[in-house]
């Protein structure tokens, strides 16, 4: 998909500034010939990340032209294959895909509903199931999907493929996720870049704010540099506007979070808006626990427990992770449970009661799925990263350090 999406990318920026090749040669220097077959889609080689960064300045494309090529750099496919077989999926993703192939045919041939309206019901489905599958069945059945739609868009009408990127946007998100929570970074990073992308090219503003505001909190748990997220929250901020709906809360949930991991002054603001947005969700969107569109009240105190933890105010962020705790339950959302149960322990460390915030690390850890998710783990890592370093050489601490080195 990205070859095809950095050619529709580079042609909807030329359109929208009213130039042609030979306007292009002249701003960047290359030649004509070289760029008419590019923005054809002709080129024998693909371009360098140089001359990518180039016509993206030239265009005023703000990143959109090194989005699109995200997935199209030579290596990618050796990169993808050498991953699917890690993790047992690459036998198994082509004929998940063979399989959807057929049933879509089949679907069209029917008449039974519009291309769009099956691909905006598949997105649904994903995201009411997305928190009760298993991580690696999940990526092989994203992959699988995302392939078929990827063959739909190169063979759609230009409306179609607008409408169809959308689609692509909430899939390709879903699946940075998963790849994150698997513990492949550099992946998740991948897939980030190319459902920004894909969500642009969609000009819906409500799944441009939903993927960046997911690929902001998710990339507090990767590992982003903060600054990074921080320009990603407030260009997103500036989309969002004044809208009211799970995607905004989604979205300053992760600018206060990455605030307040910065240390900046804001993050009770920012905070402060997540409330209020918590409030003014429509009533659907608030009673929504199951999926990734929903917008419950114990987002708010997941938020707020995080926030509280990171800048120090220990004794409010107890009572936040006792609310949370409680809405939790003891059964549903088990990493969601585990995260905040790790910020309490990193509470415990801050408030100097060392061994008691260790020994409910390992509690949390010990009482995770086998498969336990790369975000649980960063948290767990901030456990560690709290312990002042008198304390390091606890056996405790050793063995907590030690652990989440195996797992990494």
């Amino acid at each position: 998909m990205g070859a095809r999406l950095f050619k529709v990318t580079l042609g909807e920026l030329l359109r929208e500034r009213g130039w042609k090749a030979p306007k292009l040669a002249q701003v960047t220097g290359y030649s004509r010939s070289y760029l008419y077959d590019l923005i054809g889609g002709r080129s024998r080689k693909n371009p360098s990340l140089e001359v990518i960064q180039d016509l993206d300045t030239a265009l005023d494309a703000r990143g959109r032209l090194i989005q699109a090529w995200h997935f199209s750099e030579a290596d990618d496919d050796m990169n993808r294959r050498d991953v699917l077989t890690e993790a047992g999926l690459f036998a198994l993703v082509p004929a998940l895909a063979a399989g959807e192939t057929v049933r879509q045919a089949l679907s069209d041939a029917l008449g039974l509903s519009s291309p769009v309206d099956m691909w905006d019901q598949l997105v649904a489905d994903y995201g009411a199931s997305y928190y009760l599958t298993p991580a690696s069945a999940l990526l092989g059945q994203l992959l699988a999907d995302t392939g078929v739609l990827t063959n739909q868009i190169n063979g759609a009408s230009e409306r179609n493929r607008k409408a169809l990127a959308r689609p692509a946007a909430y899939l390709a998100a879903m699946t940075a996720l998963t790849w994150g929570s698997l513990g492949h970074q550099h992946q998740a990073v991948r897939w980030w870049g190319i459902a920004r992308a894909a969500a642009d090219s969609s000009d819906d503003i409500q799944v441009r704010v939903w993927v960046r505001a997911w690929e902001l909190v998710n990339g507090l748990y990767l590992g982003r540099p903060l600054g990074q997220l921080m320009a990603t929250g407030e260009a997103a901020a500036a989309l969002a506007g004044t809208r009211t709906d799970a995607a905004t809360a989604c979205l300053w949930s992760g600018i206060a979070q990455a605030q307040a991991n910065a240390g900046h002054p804001d993050a009770e603001d920012s905070l402060r808006r997540v409330a209020e947005l918590s409030h003014q969700v429509p009533d659907a969107t608030a009673r929504d626990s199951t999926t990734m569109f929903g917008w419950p009240e114990v987002r708010l105190w997941h938020t707020t427990s995080y926030v509280l933890t990171a800048i120090g105010r220990t004794a409010a962020a107890y009572s936040a992770q006792d609310t949370a705790l409680a809405l939790y339950g003891s059964t549903s959302l088990a990493p969601d449970r585990a995260k905040v149960e790790l910020h309490k322990a990193r509470c415990l460390v801050i408030d100097g009661r060392v061994s008691e915030g260790l020994d409910e690390a390992h509690r949390v850890l010990d009482h995770l799925p086998a498969a336990r998710s790369g975000s649980v783990l960063s948290i767990a890592r901030r456990v560690m990263d709290s312990v002042p370093r008198v304390e390091t050489h606890r056996p405790a601490a050793l063995a907590l350090r030690e652990r989440l080195q195996l797992t990494s």
